[in-house]
């Protein structure tokens, strides 16, 4: 599986998981000791005017070799004008 194909299975399935839409995908890592793949996609919990004060929720999706998602969680929340910085890896 490629990168592109992780990010649409996890983009063509969160109907299936949330009402809540899409505001953008923000990471993407394969993990290759169990050949899965980690998307993370922020979705918009509560709109806000202005738009500077949206909730914004970050959500990860593992999906496994054969194109299944095993994982689906909540992993945070931030109003969409406060900026996160993730140093390291």
């Amino acid at each position: 599986m490629k990168l592109k194909d992780a990010v649409a299975i996890a983009k063509g399935s969160l109907r299936e998981f949330t009402p809540l839409p899409l505001s953008g995908v923000t990471g993407v890592v394969h993990i290759p000791d169990d050949d899965t793949w980690v998307v993370t996609i922020e979705l918009i919990e509560r709109v806000s005017i202005p738009d500077l004060f949206d909730i914004l929720g970050s959500y990860e999706f593992v999906i496994d070799s054969e194109g299944d998602i095993i994982e689906y969680r909540r992993i945070g929340a931030r109003k969409r004008n406060q900026m996160t910085v993730d140093i390291g890896g």
